[in-house]
C-alpha cells in the first residue's frame, strides 16, 4: 500500500524485500522459519532471461516426469539436474545491485 500511495514505479514495487530491509519504512512482520528441506541456494525468481530459461527447463523436466509444478518437485529437479540449476546460479539478485539501490532510493525520496 505504501509503494502504491507514494506512486513508486511498477518496476520497484515487486521488490518488497527491499522495503522490509530499508529503515525508512516501519514494517511489522513475523519471521517464518522454513523447514530445512525448503531452504536452498537455488535462484527461484524471474528477473532475467536466464531465470526464465531455467524455469522453462524445470517445467519441461517436470512435464516429462508427469509431476506437478510445485516447490518440492522443482527443488527435486534442481537437485537432480545440476546443469539446469547452474543456468542462472551466477545471476545477481537485482535488489542487491548498487544501481538498483541508488535508483530505488531516488524513487523513495520523491
Amino acid at each position: 500500500k505504501e509503494a502504491i500511495k507514494k506512486k513508486f514505479q511498477m518496476k520497484y514495487r515487486e521488490y518488497f524485500k527491499f522495503f522490509f530491509q530499508n529503515p525508512r519504512f516501519n514494517f511489522k512482520y513475523n519471521e517464518v522459519i522454513l523447514p530445512k528441506k525448503l531452504v536452498t541456494k537455488f535462484r527461484l525468481t524471474v528477473d532475467y532471461n536466464s531465470d526464465l530459461l531455467m524455469f522453462r527447463k524445470v517445467f519441461n523436466a517436470l512435464k516429462t516426469k508427469k509431476k506437478e509444478f510445485e516447490l518440492s518437485n522443482i527443488l527435486k529437479i534442481l537437485r537432480e539436474k545440476k546443469l539446469i540449476s547452474k543456468i542462472n546460479s551466477n545471476t545477481p539478485v537485482i535488489y542487491n545491485e548498487k544501481e538498483f539501490i541508488q535508483n530505488i532510493n531516488k524513487e523513495i525520496s520523491k
